[in-house]
């Protein structure tokens, strides 16, 4: 995606949009992200999801205002779904459209 070329983009989006409808999710190799850094994300993370104290998860729980952060109350076919995320992404403007669920 670092290329200039527009057709090896719509490519490599065309091929993450079939891996998503199929897979449900993607696995990016060779993405020249350091390996220190990954692993400081992985030890982060798991920091966070053993740490049981709901007020701490709280601080950073998302909202109807906030669509980054911790939840464990996502829907799968109207029930709520036995899983706990964090969701991450670009930094938004607090009243960004982008920043609200739907």
């Amino acid at each position: 995606l670092f290329n200039d070329s527009i057709e090896l983009k719509q490519v490599v989006i065309k091929k993450l949009g079939e891996a998503i409808r199929q897979w449900g999710f993607f696995h990016i190799i060779n993405h020249t992200i350091d390996e220190s850094l990954q692993n400081q994300l992985n030890n982060i993370m798991y920091e966070f999801f053993e740490n049981t104290d709901l007020d701490y998860r709280n601080t950073v729980r998302r909202d109807i205002n906030n669509s980054r952060g911790y939840t464990d109350n996502e829907l799968t076919k109207r029930l709520v779904d036995a899983k706990q995320v964090f969701d991450v992404g670009p930094d938004f403007d607090d009243n960004a459209i982008d920043n609200y669920m739907i």
